[in-house]
């Protein structure tokens, strides 16, 4: 296991992590945009899930730690710690770890097979359609809990 970044909080130790999804499953959307924060949870909302907003990668990992989100949805390209650098984090805590999306700008071929690789479950490009994100985090929560 790699050691922790530089200047990552306590909050990076998932092992207390419950595994079986609520009725209401929790998605943390991590984006430095706030408009595209608050519209993607809304549209999570609207769709019947719970939902929580951080701004940079070191809030996302403090939220992950206190609210143990079942999925997070990933921006690459923020202040404080990059997407990269907590999906790396997120990758080495293993099965604790909730599932993740990136959402991002990020769009090549590239970009997504590195998604992959630092344990994405699925990779969507800005811009994207509302419809298509509410059915892609649906497949990715149905996978978490059938993997139990």
């Amino acid at each position: 296991m790699s050691p922790p970044l530089k200047g990552t909080p306590a909050a990076a130790d998932f092992s207390g992590m419950s595994h079986p999804l609520p009725d209401e499953p929790l998605v943390l959307v991590v984006d430095d945009d706030p408009d595209i924060a608050t519209l993607v949870a809304h549209r999570l909302r609207r769709a019947g899930y719970r939902t929580t907003v951080a701004n940079d990668g070191l809030n996302a990992l403090r939220a992950i730690g206190d609210e143990q989100p079942d999925l997070v949805l990933l921006d690459i390209t923020m202040p404080n710690l990059d997407g990269k650098a907590v999906a790396r984090i997120l990758q080495n805590a293993g099965a604790a770890a909730p599932s993740l999306i990136f959402l991002t700008a990020h769009g090549t071929v590239d970009d997504r097979v590195d998604g992959v690789h630092l344990g994405a479950v699925d990779y969507i490009t800005k811009p994207f359609d509302a419809a298509d994100l509410v059915a892609r985090v649906e497949t990715a929560l149905r996978l978490r809990r059938a993997a139990g």
